[in-house]
């Protein structure tokens, strides 16, 4: 507990006070520029050393211990001193009417006495601050509605699957909260609220799906705030992403969409507000009162035929309304009138279709007759003349001529041919090789031989030479101290190369990337086989004409190679 002994007029007033409440200081005439007083003693206290006129002597009689912060100072900043333990205050000669200062409690209602805050006016009078004379506020400060989200933005890209999370926010000043993303890759934006800044149970998902992968496509969203907290989580989808751009921004006016003219189509690019509605419609029975409107499991709206006017029972087909009938219902009676179409041809091939006709002219049944079955008939008057023979087509089968008993005899005269099948010449006679016990296995070439296959044992002729290949010449051609830099050198196989074998010095401080192909052009912008430093690749097939293409990872590398050349 601090106390201050306060002498004006012909008053002295005792203040005792917490050392951590605000002092309200009374409203005192006269004071043409005001009077400021620190929060308490001890911490900083500045009082304006102000002439008021006051008549008569004041006396002040000192009470209790006082305790004097040297950080008490005038209005100048100098330092008020004390002697004999008394505050020094200047007092004028005059008259002067005020109350007492007040003490409060932090947060509670300040107490009847209280000095309100004022301002000068423009001829120098102090003024009560109200609605129509407002209290100025020097500084800088923005009144736009919208203040963007630092922790909720970004403009880091993600790697494959990785994401992004934003820090809890405090929106409950804003009533809008809007985003905006641009990217290259597909993701999914959620955005997320919680009540408490650590429990975040209310989650919104939108999916991401740029138009093709690689191009930057643009979405922007506008939510309501659902809670007191919030913050953004993006999740890259499986490809690295090339552009990011993330940016929150807090509306205390929400976003009413887009206003354009009504003249104008909208566009897919125009922001839109989303709602929801519900269909009402007047009761047509005379009751005056409304009804939801009815629609199907898919969202369609309902209708009765018996509803629309005009277009039920008989009328012209122009004027009807067209109608399918199930493939369940039962036979519609029909009286027949005029020429009918049946729509189909009818066949008289069988016993289940008949129709009554009157002969007339020449008939085509539209059908071969057969007379061969005993089932068929046609009366028949033969004229001109007839070629009989067994079979359909004249002259293609010969007829049956057996003799006594069932065969001819036949005496064999001149040279004959005999060979399998119709056509001379054309189909082999199937022969097996067989030595009296064994005959040798053919099969189709796409059948595998098995061990129990027998098999035509041959032999090289002594009368002829086979050729063969000297073998590889084991010692090749070495190419050896080859430098490798970051920038993809090449090196050209021998013309008789069959093979190569590349390893890359202990000493190397980097991996050194290799690849083949036929020509000198770069091929490992985009990677290629890699070796670790004291590794080889092994023996690697080459033919005539490749080219062994080497880059470092960094700095300059030492690779030596091993070429295995043919005879």
């Amino acid at each position: 507990m601090k106390k201050l002994l306060l002498g004006l007029g012909v008053f002295v007033a005792v203040l005792a006070f917490a050392d951590d409440q605000p002092i309200y200081l009374p409203n005192i005439p006269g004071y043409a520029t005001g009077t400021q007083v620190g929060t308490k003693l001890g911490v900083d206290m500045n009082i304006v050393n102000t002439s008021v006129p006051v008549s008569g002597t004041v006396a002040a009689t000192q009470s209790g211990a006082w305790t004097v912060s040297s950080k008490t100072q005038d209005g100048s900043g100098n330092s008020i001193g004390s002697t004999s333990g008394a505050l020094n205050v200047n007092i004028s000669s005059g008259s002067v009417t005020a109350s007492n200062p007040s003490v409060g409690t932090n947060n509670t209602t300040a107490p009847t006495s209280s000095t309100e805050i004022g301002i000068i006016d423009g001829t120098g009078k102090l003024q009560g601050v109200s609605a129509t004379n407002p209290l100025p506020i020097s500084g800088s400060f923005s009144s736009a509605n919208g203040v963007v989200s630092s922790v909720n933005s970004t403009t880091s890209t993600l790697g494959s699957s990785a994401s992004f999370t934003g820090t809890s926010e405090d929106v409950s000043n804003y009533s809008a909260v809007t985003v905006s993303v641009a990217t290259d890759q597909n993701g999914t934006l959620n955005f997320q609220y919680s009540a408490n800044g650590t429990n975040w149970d209310q989650v919104e998902s939108q999916p991401i799906t740029v138009a093709s992968a690689g191009s930057v496509s643009g979405f922007f969203y506008s939510l309501a705030t659902e809670a007191k907290y919030f913050r953004v989580v993006y999740t890259n989808g499986g490809t690295s992403q090339g552009v990011m751009r993330l940016q929150t921004v807090y509306k205390i006016t929400p976003p009413t969409g887009d206003v354009t003219s009504i003249a104008l189509a909208p566009v897919t690019s125009q922001n839109a507000l989303v709602t929801k509605s519900v269909i009402y419609g007047l009761n047509s029975s005379g009751f005056g009162n409304y009804v939801a409107a009815k629609v199907t499991s898919s969202g369609s709206l309902t209708t009765a035929i018996g509803d629309i006017s005009g277009v039920v029972g008989q009328n012209t087909m122009a004027n009807s309304l067209p109608v399918a009938i199930a493939s369940n219902q039962s036979a519609i009676p029909a009286s027949q009138s005029g020429t009918w179409t049946t729509g189909r041809t009818w066949s008289l091939l069988n016993t289940t279709d008949s129709v009554n006709a009157v002969q007339s002219g020449t008939w085509t049944t539209g059908r071969t007759w057969t007379l061969s079955s005993g089932t068929d008939s046609v009366a028949a008057t033969q004229s001109g003349t007839w070629t009989v023979q067994p079979g359909n087509v004249a002259n293609t089968t010969a007829w049956l001529v057996t003799g006594t008993g069932g065969t001819f005899p036949a005496t064999q005269s001149g040279t004959w041919t005999v060979q399998p099948g119709n056509t001379a010449n054309t189909t082999p006679w199937l022969t097996k090789l067989n030595d009296g016990t064994n005959s040798f296995t053919v099969k189709a070439a796409s059948t595998a031989a098995v061990a129990s296959d027998t098999a035509v044992v041959v032999a090289v002729s002594p009368n002829n030479s086979v050729a063969t290949k000297s073998p590889v010449n084991a010692n090749g051609s070495l190419s050896a101290n080859n430098s490798v830099t970051g920038t993809e050198s090449n090196i050209a196989a021998p013309s008789n190369a069959v093979g190569v074998i590349v390893q890359a010095r202990d000493a190397n401080t980097a991996n050194v990337s290799y690849g083949f192909n036929n020509a000198t052009t770069a091929i490992l912008a985009s990677g290629g086989l890699q070796l670790q430093p004291g590794r080889d690749s092994g023996f690697i097939p080459v033919g005539t004409g490749a080219y062994l293409h080497l880059i470092s990872a960094s700095g300059t590398q030492t690779v030596d190679v091993q070429w295995i050349l043919s005879q």
